[in-house]
């Protein structure tokens, strides 16, 4: 559910930086830094989608290895709710990066947004963004980790 705050364009000085947080008061999974970069591997912000080839992700397994994992994102606008996006990604076949072993990870995960480039013209770049992405262990269908991303698009 997309939630109401003070008007104003960009929340939370999303006009010059993402932010994320975490939404699972439980994780396995916590994540300490996320880091985006286009093709040709320069750091990015505001977003362009379109551009977007790479996310560095620090995180920490505090639990069980996990073989194959599932994502789920949730894309909402500022004030405005965009509507889910997409369910059930397979993380291991687009980022490569099964398993996923206990301890420190630092996972550089390539990304082909090309199969929804179309849906990139309907998204409003006037307004901040927030995606809201879950990690579930595929084997136990339990989640491991929610994070809240808010960005800026170009």
């Amino acid at each position: 559910m997309a939630q109401l705050a003070a008007a104003t364009k960009f929340p939370n000085g999303t006009d010059t930086k993402m932010n994320f947080f975490s939404c699972g008061p439980m994780n396995t999974i916590a994540v300490s830094s996320i880091e985006l970069f286009d093709r040709n591997g320069l750091a990015m912000y505001p977003i362009r989608l379109e551009d977007l080839a790479t996310v560095k992700l620090k995180s920490y397994n505090n639990g069980n290895m996990i073989e194959k994992d599932k994502v789920n994102v949730e894309v909402y606008a500022y004030m405005e709710n965009d509507g889910t996006w997409t369910f059930n990604i397979d993380g291991c076949k687009m980022a490569h990066n099964c398993p996923l072993t206990k301890g420190d990870l630092e996972l550089t995960l390539p990304l082909n947004l090309y199969k929804y480039a179309i849906l990139f013209k309907f998204i409003d770049k006037t307004l901040a963004h927030q995606f809201i992405i879950k990690l579930y262990d595929a084997g136990s269908r339990q989640e491991v980790s929610c994070e809240i991303i808010q960005f800026n698009l170009v």
